[in-house]
């Protein structure tokens, strides 16, 4: 009857034991892949909430003959500036041969890899002596001077170097180079004559010829400057050489 009993006991504890580990390993399998579901989930949070760096692009900007190359990131506004050589004039900025400004500062937006060019002319000096027209100009340009003739004076010629280039007032010349043109005066000289004919104005070396007027029971004596005797003949002939007066002195008949 022990025997019997103590058999049962034993089958009971075995059968106890059975349960009791199998409902440890259930509880352990459901907390292990409660943890891996949990541990998932927070990796795919941390995933959605870490965002990658995106990256920048950046384009190369060329400027010949100015200031501004460099490397910037695409949409940056960039200001060039001419770098403008002695005896040259800025004409405009140039991108693929075509004109895209006519300013020497301008502000280009870099959108892709970009070459600009300066384009310029060379320039040259004309002084004009005596006269209207002196500046700086472009190379092989045609321009029109002009004298500037003062009171008592004339116009006579343009030189260059000494060389008389034209004999004409209003002069045209196509500049190749830098140059001087000189314009040349004479003096005009003012003649009077009293008692006679023959005043007027007379160009430096002009022929001047005075006739005496001779009233009816007058005679011809002669002719004076400044009270002195010049000429004893009633038309007199001479050179203008400088402002005179001439006087007729006349005599008596009776």
């Amino acid at each position: 009857m022990k025997t019997k009993f103590r058999t049962i006991l034993a089958m009971l504890l075995v059968a106890l034991a059975a349960f009791v580990g199998a409902s440890c390993s259930e509880t352990t399998e459901t907390s292990g892949q409660g943890s891996s579901q949990e541990s998932a989930s927070s990796s795919e949070a941390e995933s959605e909430s870490v965002s990658l760096p995106e990256e920048t692009e950046t384009f190369t900007l060329t400027v010949v003959g100015g200031t501004g190359s460099g490397t910037y990131e695409k949409g940056t506004e960039v200001t060039v500036t001419a770098d403008q050589p002695e005896s040259k004039r800025f004409v405009c900025w140039k991108k693929d041969g075509e004109t895209v400004a006519e300013t020497e500062t301008w502000s280009v937006v870099v959108d892709g890899n970009i070459t600009l060019t300066a384009e310029f002319v060379d320039t040259v000096v004309l002084t004009v002596v005596g006269g209207t027209g002196s500046g700086t100009y472009d190379k092989g340009s045609t321009v029109e001077i002009t004298p500037v003739v003062e009171e008592g004076k004339y116009f006579v010629c343009w030189t260059i170097g000494g060389e008389t280039v034209a004999d004409y007032a209003v002069y045209s010349l196509t500049l190749d180079g830098d140059v001087t043109v000189n314009a040349v005066f004479g003096n005009v000289y003012t003649v009077t004559v009293e008692g006679g004919a023959g005043s007027g104005a007379y160009r430096e070396g002009e022929a001047v010829t005075a006739v005496a007027n001779v009233p009816e029971g007058k005679y011809f004596i002669r002719w004076t400057v400044n009270g002195e005797e010049i000429s004893r003949e009633a038309t007199y002939a001479f050179n203008a050489a400088a402002t005179v007066t001439l006087v007729a002195e006349l005599g008596d008949l009776t």
